[in-house]
């Protein structure tokens, strides 16, 4: 593995750059009012792992050293907000070297309206790691590789009447091992729903949904679904959604499609609630999977929460999951069961304007096996460092949401 040069001037000019970066002020521009903010930081910490290499049954501690800058900017007007970051990370590990890594994570998004009655968001991030650091709840725990990996997502939702709503959804995931270790594969995913809402409380929804997986073995699995279910106004800062319905799911290894779950069932439920210092978010769900690098599709039952709480001077946010990846052929699959289970914290308090002391904490265990012959593996780190923000950001949870298609996209951004 090819080992990235690093010096201490790196984090201090980063430092320096932070520092010297002053707030960036509201534009009047066109007669409209555009809010802009850049707020740079420069994060230093200390952390004790085990299991670095991610070998089943093993828990070797170690110790390693991790800077991170970060570069987030957001800028808004009354109709569209744009919001990017770009992270770069190196990790030092002290015993030993080989293991020191460079990833980069950046992610985007756009949210805004077309029309009065037309919403439109884009998200998409990417990353490329020497690991697989935050273990995504939909996957399983694998050895450490050089990886990349890339999503974009797009909603588009029309207000056909003041009772009726209809939104196409499409999505797209890409993940590739330049090592060449592991199998590459890409998915794409597409679904067009309608809700009608029956009271101020009560919305009913029906929905249906296609998604495509191929991998470099020349794999390819796809599923479809139609569900229906509501949605349900709760308490004034709480939504509960449902749905349940129909999956089927077609595998392809060589020698054409097959079907190899036809008809299952699909399910999916979902809680939210949110103030301006409380953000809770839970959702379970049944659908098509793949096992990350195998070139494997799955029958996949996964449930993934988040609570986050915040203050201008606090702020902890916490996310776990666990997917349970059952296989649809006995015969020709690696991967018999695989359950995974996924927690990952973090907090912050801020200790002036600029200066806040940050400390996370990521544990994993494969409750399943990757093959018959190898046990478990249990992964966890501890991390405590510093963190010197320009702009003094305030940290609340109201942005403390997650992106349930892969908790791993959060937890390597927060863990």
């Amino acid at each position: 593995m090819k080992r990235v040069g690093f010096t201490p001037g790196l984090v201090a000019a980063a430092a320096v750059a932070v520092l010297w970066a002053g707030p960036v002020q509201a534009q009047e521009s066109q007669g409209t009012t555009s809010q802009n903010a850049f707020s740079p930081s420069v994060s230093v910490m200390g952390s004790l792992g085990s299991n670095p290499e991610r070998v089943p049954g093993e828990s070797t501690r170690t110790e390693f050293f991790a800077a991170t800058v970060e570069l987030p900017f957001r800028t808004s007007s009354p109709r569209w907000a744009f919001a990017a970051t770009y992270r770069p990370n190196y990790q030092y590990y002290r015993e030993d070297d080989t293991l020191t890594s460079f990833d980069h994570a950046g992610s985007f998004s756009l949210r805004g309206a077309l029309s009065p009655r037309t919403r439109l968001t884009i998200e998409g991030d990417a990353y490329v790691s020497n690991e697989l650091r935050g273990i995504d709840a939909a996957d399983v725990v694998l050895p450490r590789t050089r990886q990349m990996r890339g999503g974009l997502d797009a909603a588009l939702v029309q207000q056909l009447s003041a009772r009726d709503t209809l939104a196409f959804r499409g999505g797209y995931d890409r993940q590739a091992f330049p090592d060449g270790q592991l199998i590459d594969s890409d998915s794409m995913n597409a679904s067009l729903g309608y809700g009608r809402a029956l009271s101020p409380f009560v919305t009913a929804t029906l929905s249906g949904r296609a998604q495509l997986a191929r991998f470099d073995s020349g794999r390819q699995s796809r599923s479809t679904s139609v569900s229906a279910g509501g949605r349900f106004r709760i308490g004034r800062y709480t939504d509960l959604g449902v749905s349940g319905g129909l999956l089927w799911i077609q595998q392809d290894l060589g020698q054409g499609w097959q079907v190899v779950e036809q008809p299952g069932f699909t399910a999916a439920a979902s809680l939210a609630h949110g103030i301006d210092r409380v953000a809770l978010r839970i959702r379970a769900e049944r659908d098509m999977g793949t096992t990350s690098g195998l070139g494997q599709a799955t029958l996949r039952d996964r449930i993934a929460g988040s609570i986050g709480w915040g203050t201008n001077r606090w702020n902890l946010l916490g996310l776990a999951g666990f997917a349970r990846n059952s296989t649809l052929d006995a015969t020709n699959s690696p991967t018999p069961a695989v359950k995974t289970l996924t927690a990952c914290g973090r907090g912050a308090v801020r200790v002036n304007r600029v200066l806040a002391v940050v400390g996370t904490l990521l544990y994993a265990h494969q409750l399943g096996e990757l093959i018959n012959s190898q046990p478990a593996t249990d992964t966890f780190r501890v991390s405590l460092g510093i963190r010197i923000q320009a702009n003094g950001r305030s940290m609340s949870a109201a942005g403390n949401q997650f992106r349930f298609d892969s908790i791993a996209r959060d937890a390597r951004a927060t863990c």
